[in-house]
This record gives C-alpha cells, structure tokens and sequence, in this order.
C-alpha cells in the first residue's frame, strides 16, 4: 500500500537522527566518504547542528509516517565584495533504495528552492558532471573552475604525476625548483609552526586582516572554524598555525582519510612575506609524517597561490566546475552574483567550503 501514498516533507528535528542515519546507510556502502572515529550517527548530529548563529533546515520526506528520503543542508556566511551573506555550499541527498525513481529528491530539492526564492541569499556548490547539473533543474547558473592539486611523497608517484600533467618539460621544470622548494622561507627567529587544537583571538586577528586581500571568502571566524574543524565527529585532521608569538600570518588544516591527507582549508595574511611558503611546507611535512601518501589541494582556477603550490612540487591532477548561483533562479541577489561573475575579481575558496572533507 505504501507505493500509492503520497510523500509528506516536514523539517527534520534531533529525533530523527536515527531513522535519518537508516536511510542514508541503506543508501550509501560507506558514509560519510572519508574515515572518522566516531559513529555515523555522530557525524550526522554535528553536521545537522546549528553553528556561527546559522541553524539550516533540513528535510525528510516520509510516505505512510516512515523516513524514505534526507535532505541535509550545509550553510555558511561569505564576504562578497562589501557585504556579508549566508550562503548555501553544499547539500547531502539520500533516498531508501526501496524508494528511488520516485522523484524524491527532486521534490526535496524544489521544497528547498520555493524558500530561497521566499529568502534570496548567494549559494555555491561544486557539481562536476552533467547529470548533477540537470538534476538541479536550475537556468543560468554561473561556472568557474577549481582546480585540483596533489604532491606526491614517492619518487616515482611524484614524477609520474608531473609526467602526466606537462610530459617531459614539466619534469625539467619540476628538477629546477627541487632544490629550492627545500630551502626555508625566512621569518623571525620567534616565529614557529605549532599544531593547535582551537582557533582562538590570534586567528580571529589573522582573518581580519586577510579578509580585505579577497573580494569573494568564506567567513573564517574562529566560531565557525571551531565547529568545522575541532570536533573528531568533523574528520581525522590536524591544525597547523603559523604565529610569531600573539600574532599569526597564516593557518592550514590537514585531514587524514585512506591513506591520503588534503590541504582543506588555508588562510594568510598577503603583508607578511614567506608565510603562505612557510605554512604549505609545514603542511607537506606533517602530511608526510603522518604517513600519507600525497596531499591534495584545491583552488578556484587563476589563484594567487598557484606558483607557490608550483614550488611546492604540486602538480594538476584535475578540475570540478564550481556552481556560484543563477540570475534566473530568483534564489540569489543580484548584486552578489554579478560580483561573483565578474572574473577580475579575486575569489578564495578551499575544499572545506564545499562539504567535500
């Protein structure tokens, strides 16, 4: 009889946790898709927690009083231009396999667009294949390339990857800069990596500082960065700040999944000379102490970060397609989406600011 009973969508509240975590189980072999230390069900209560004064709506949809499809939401505030918004980075879908083909998640994701529309605000995602683009059903949706870094720890993976990349004249280019992506970069006697375990006031300096370097940003208030990134049900990971006592100039985090680590968030102060050198060589180093195998990073295409992440030893490996809102979905301002589009100005973004660690 179910099969002919209509879906009901309603908010999701704490007490659906369980039934929530059944369907996405049942959904997915392996969820979330990186290695964490805790229950799935903790990760699910982090992620669907309220955060940074934001408290998302997430939805089920049940058909005869039973949870057969999830919808969660990922939300945080973006600096763009002069103005602050609450953008929408990223969604998780899941629909109980006894239940797909329905049309589900479509209904989920039209429930979600009718309250943009009713309260416009910027949103980005990164989708990097054509079914997902039409899955979103979405007209004029703006495009930019991230593109996708690795640097190998294994001689032979290093030079194949660069091999792969540019051929033998990217080999040649990448023994030129071999010795000198070893050298130090050079700072204060008093300046030191330390491996932290909260972000604190000399963070909170460091991004109101580096704010003003980038027309485009994810906010990156320690009261956003402690939810994203402190608690074990958020990913295996370190925190690496670069400080010179009370002052920091730069900050990377590092996760752990399979064997490998990424470079998921990323953050400097553009005046102090060295750091951003100084903090990816810090990032490599603890990658590779670890025992990871590489370090993956990605950046919005163009980045002022590239020919650092070059020296590095870092190499292509690929692209996703960062959707930054549409004109013609009515969900969006205007004012920000023309910012967004215009491609002089300069955008960063890291992994973390898509959901994807």
């Amino acid at each position: 009889m179910t099969a002919h009973l209509e879906p009901v969508l309603r908010e999701a509240t704490p007490q659906d946790l369980p039934a929530m975590i059944a369907v996405i189980e049942r959904a997915f072999d392996h969820w979330p898709a990186f290695d964490i230390d805790v229950p799935p069900i903790e990760h699910l209560r982090w992620k669907t927690a309220p955060h940074d004064g934001l408290a998302p709506r997430h939805l089920v949809a049940e058909i005869d009083q039973r949870i057969v499809a999830v919808r969660l939401r990922w939300e945080s505030r973006i600096q763009i231009g002069p103005r602050e918004y609450v953008s929408e980075t990223g969604a998780d879908f899941a629909v109980d396999p006894e239940f797909q083909g329905r049309g589900l998640s479509r209904l989920l994701s039209s429930a979600v667009h009718d309250a943009l529309v009713a309260n416009p605000r910027p949103g980005f995602g990164t989708l990097s294949n054509a079914p997902q683009v039409q899955h979103m059903n979405e007209p004029g949706l703006l495009e930019r390339t991230l593109t996708v870094w690795h640097r190998a720890f294994t001689p032979r993976a290093h030079a194949a990857v660069h091999f792969r990349e540019g051929g033998l004249g990217q080999l040649g280019r990448l023994a030129a800069t071999a010795a000198s992506s070893r050298l130090p970069a050079r700072h204060r006697a008093s300046t030191r990596i330390e491996l932290i375990g909260r972000f604190d006031e000399r963070t909170d300096a460091l991004w109101e500082r580096a704010r003003r370097s980038w027309h485009v940003i994810t906010s990156r208030h320690s009261s956003y960065l402690n939810w994203r990134f402190e608690r074990p049900a958020s990913g295996n990971g370190d925190v690496l700040l670069l400080a010179d006592g009370d002052r920091a100039s730069a900050y990377a985090v590092l996760r752990y999944s399979a064997g490998q680590a990424a470079l998921v968030d990323l953050l400097w102060d553009r005046e102090e000379r060295g750091a951003l050198r100084t903090i990816v060589q810090a990032a490599l180093a603890r990658a590779r102490n670890a025992g990871a195998t590489g370090l993956d990073c990605a950046l919005p295409a163009g980045h002022t970060a590239e020919g650092e992440l070059r020296h590095a030893g870092f190499a292509v490996v690929g692209e996703q397609t960062m959707l930054l809102g549409s004109h013609d979905s009515g969900e969006n301002p205007p004012e920000a989406i023309d910012l967004m589009a215009d491609r002089s100005r300069s955008m960063h973004l890291t992994m973390s600011d898509f959901d994807q660690h």
